[in-house]
């Protein structure tokens, strides 16, 4: 026998053996209350929806009309900064900075800012680097930078405007190009460049357009004499001219200028060695062993240590302990500063000055005349 529905429901309950469910029956008594039922009308489905369509807008108007709850209250921090200098929320006490930070105190508190913060600095002035001494720079502007392509690679003459600083004497360019590198030297009135030349046209980037149509291609060039030289811009956008200084010899000891100079790497031993090119300007080709090449503007030696003749008279570099080299070189002049603050010194400017086959032209570090007064 199945149990009886449920007097509040409109569909009785499952059978007491999982027998299906039957529908109750609505008696008149359920009929007038509506409340016990969700539908008043012999459970028709528009009434149950109108039904709870009005539940739920009751229930929103009711909801609208009950005032808000109150905020919940801000957590108290776990640190915080007791004022005791007599202002608004102190604690009493002789005025002064505030206090330590404490937990849980009862005293009127003043919040701080947050412990990771670190105190501001203050404001300094950026350090400048000192003047190199012994020096004269100055900007040349576009206007030079043209005329040197001018006359290198439209004429092939020497440049007027290092001309101007260094008259009459030899004159060598180092040019980096985003394809390549041009060297040259013009130790009189014509240039010999390997962009130009037959026997390094190969291994040399192509010339730049005099008309400046390609100085993009052009990332830096220096054209030098030993007194003078002129730094080309990227681009060849300007040009800088630096050079010895009036009186750069009456400076300090640790402040003279000083002449340096650099091994050029290569070598003659096997089929594809260094070597000499023909030519009445002097130029050569060095290899090193892993195959790298490089034009430069000088005959090729091959590095050595040179063995003075029994009856000549000792170098100066001898005489301090040192063989003499030999070699093919680049050398620099470096120009020096010190720092008024530390007294340091050191190297904050140089200029190359010329190209070398033979005997090294300086001495080596620590043996020059500036070195021994240092």
């Amino acid at each position: 026998m199945d149990r009886p529905g449920s007097a509040d429901g409109l569909f009785s309950g499952p059978g007491r053996g999982g027998g299906p469910r039957r529908r109750a029956a609505i008696t008149p008594a359920r009929r007038r209350r509506g409340a016990a039922g969700p539908c008043r009308r012999r459970g028709s489905p528009a009434a149950c929806a109108y039904r709870t369509r009005s539940a739920r807008t009751a229930s929103a108007a009711s909801a609208s009309a009950r005032p808000s709850a109150a905020p919940t209250p801000r957590r108290r921090p776990a640190f915080e900064y007791v004022r005791d200098d007599g202002g608004p929320g102190a604690s009493g006490g002789a005025a002064g900075p505030a206090r330590a930070p404490v937990r849980g105190s009862a005293t009127a508190v003043e919040e701080g800012p947050p412990m990771t913060t670190p105190p501001a600095a203050p404001r300094t002035a950026a350090w400048q680097p000192p003047e190199p001494c012994g020096v004269v720079t100055a900007s040349l502007g576009p206007q030079a930078a043209a005329a040197v392509l001018d006359d290198l690679f439209r004429h092939g003459r020497r440049s007027a405007v290092l001309d101007e600083h260094a008259p009459g004497e030899p004159q060598w360019l180092l040019a980096e190009l985003g394809d390549g590198r041009i060297t040259g030297a013009c130790p009189r009135g014509t240039w010999r460049l390997s962009c130009a030349d037959p026997q390094t046209l190969r291994l040399s980037a192509p010339p730049l357009d005099p008309d400046g149509s390609d100085a993009w291609r052009l990332l830096g060039a220096d054209l030098f004499s030993p007194s003078a030289q002129l730094r080309i811009g990227e681009g060849a956008e300007g040009a800088w001219l630096s050079r010895d200084a009036d009186g750069a010899d009456r400076l300090p000891p640790w402040l003279l200028p000083r002449d340096r100079s650099f091994l050029l790497t290569g070598w003659r031993a096997g089929p594809r060695s260094s070597r000499d090119l023909d030519g009445e300007i002097r130029f050569s080709i060095g290899r090193e062993l892993s195959g790298t090449t490089a034009c430069h503007p000088v005959r090729w030696q091959d590095f050595d240590v040179a063995e003075p003749a029994p009856d000549a008279a000792a170098p100066a570099s001898a005489a301090g302990g040192v063989p003499d080299a030999v070699g093919t070189w680049i050398s620099v002049r470096e120009y020096w500063a010190e720092d008024s603050e530390t007294g340091a010194v050191g190297v904050a400017f140089h200029r190359l000055t010329g190209y070398h086959a033979g005997p090294k032209p300086t001495p080596p570090v620590g043996l020059d005349a500036a070195d021994a007064h240092s």
